[in-house]
């Protein structure tokens, strides 16, 4: 699945950086990252919810405009 792919690098790249030694060591759980900014998280999409959103307003789309 492509959204699982796109989150595996989003926490190599919080977590490690260019470093790949350092698999596991986190600070912060990945859940809390993905927050909005005023919850206390660093504002990250969560990919897969985003999926699901724009999944849900192309089908609305598709039934509210025929074009």
């Amino acid at each position: 699945m492509a959204c699982r792919d796109i989150e595996r690098v989003c926490k190599r790249f919080f977590w490690a950086g260019t470093n790949a030694d350092t698999k596991g060591k986190c600070m912060v759980a990945w859940p809390v990252v993905a927050r909005p900014c005023v919850l206390g998280g660093l504002g990250v999409l969560n990919i897969r919810l985003f999926n699901i959103a724009l999944h849900s307003r192309w089908l609305w789309l598709q039934r509210v405009d025929g074009d």
